[in-house]
């Protein structure tokens, strides 16, 4: 099974078709994206069809301009909300497909993750117990190994994660001194890999290729690289 990952920038716009290009290119059997707006879900769902994933889900937004979180895949999603959000802003989803309980996020910044990280730890416990994946953008990791200098303002919460239970599946296949950086700011160039799989252990063991792909980000498809991982045994 291959899982994708990808944050698209602000819908896709123009670059809606070559992103959906990339996407089938990768084969994959389920997709997550963010900054998914409305405008571009039915490209998404068009092209995606195509690839062989018919089942796809979409959180609602209140305006058409803002960015919500997208899954699809081969077999039935059953997906909604994980939570509730006071802004009306979608920042985890909860879906259900392929024999796996996938929770794709997009996380803001600084001070409004921290309820976000509060809620994912205290359902921990219950999710750890299943065939789980948290997956997206968390725009948060942990500094000098997951950005060029020390700046992230709630690492603690992601190392909690850690603690928990939760396998950072990027470095179970590459090792703790491995670098890679999935967003490169275009002011300073500094470099931080925003975005994560953390996965149950049943789930962790089953791995069996994780990578970024760089390219997309480098031709200016998206300003985020692309996460790609496979695990096998998974799944009806």
């Amino acid at each position: 099974m291959k899982i994708v990952s990808w944050n698209i920038l602000q819908g896709g716009g123009r670059r809606l078709t070559d992103i959906c290009g990339a996407l089938a290119r990768w084969s994959p059997d389920i997709v997550v994206l963010q900054e998914v707006r409305r405008s571009s879900a039915a490209t998404l769902n068009e092209h995606l069809a195509g690839a062989g994933l018919n089942h796809s889900f979409m959180a609602e937004t209140d305006s058409a301009s803002e960015n919500t979180l997208y899954v699809a895949s081969r077999e039935p999603v059953d997906a909604g909300e994980f939570v509730q959000q006071r802004s009306g802003l979608c920042h985890i989803l909860e879906a259900q497909t392929m024999g796996l309980t996938v929770l794709p996020m997009h996380f803001p910044q600084k001070a409004a993750q921290v309820p976000l990280f509060e809620l994912l730890l205290e359902d921990s416990a219950s999710l750890l117990a299943l065939d789980c994946l948290l997956i997206g953008d968390l725009n948060c990791g942990v500094p000098f190994k997951d950005s060029s200098d020390k700046t992230f303002t709630n690492t603690r919460y992601f190392q909690a994660l850690l603690e928990a239970g939760w396998v950072d599946l990027y470095r179970r296949q590459h090792g703790d001194q491995a670098r890679d950086f999935t967003w490169i700011s275009p002011r300073t160039e500094r470099g931080f890999r925003y975005d994560h799989a953390l996965s149950s252990a049943s789930v962790a063991e089953r791995l069996t290729a994780f990578s970024y792909e760089h390219a997309v980000r480098e031709k200016g498809l998206s300003d985020h690289s692309a996460l790609i991982l496979e695990l096998e045994g998974v799944g009806p």
